[in-house]
C-alpha cells in the first residue's frame, strides 16, 4: 500500500526533502505550525504560508477548558 498523508497542507509530500508547512507573521516574524489565520503572539491577521526549516525546536502546548 502506498503511503498517504494524514491531512492536506501539513507538509510537502513526495519531496526529496519534506518540510512542514506552517505560517509566518508579517508583523512580528513569529513562525507557527500548523498554518493559522492569525498570529498567536501579536494577534495580527497578516500570516503568510511558509515552508519551515528542516531543523529546529518544535514547541507544543495544550489548552483545556472545563
Amino acid at each position: 500500500m502506498a503511503p498517504v498523508p494524514i491531512a492536506d497542507d501539513l507538509f510537502t509530500w513526495a519531496d526529496d526533502q519534506p518540510r512542514l508547512i506552517g505560517g509566518r507573521c508579517k508583523e512580528c516574524g513569529t513562525h507557527v505550525f500548523p498554518l493559522r489565520g492569525g498570529c498567536a503572539r501579536c494577534g495580527s491577521a497578516a500570516v503568510e504560508r511558509a515552508r519551515l526549516s528542516p531543523t529546529g525546536t518544535l514547541w507544543t502546548w495544550t489548552s483545556q477548558g472545563f
